[in-house]
């Protein structure tokens, strides 16, 4: 199924490394087409507005709907 994440770039909990081991186990299984990965050049732990949060929930629901990738 179509996943998107969005990760802040200095993360104090989850570093954001873990971004690239998500993305190559996700290639290695074969679906690399289902993921998107976005970055926000901040610090914090899930530190996003509520816009931020919004636009790529529409954006998920856009590809979900359309099978168009964002």
């Amino acid at each position: 199924i179509p996943v998107l994440t969005i990760h802040n770039t200095r993360d104090p909990v989850v570093p954001f490394f873990h971004e690239g081991l998500l993305a190559s186990a996700v290639a290695a299984s074969g679906f690399g087409d289902n993921l998107v990965q976005r970055s926000k050049n901040s610090y914090g732990h899930v530190d996003f507005t509520t816009n931020e949060l919004a636009t790529n929930f529409l954006d998920l629901v856009h590809w979900v709907d359309t099978g168009v990738k964002p």
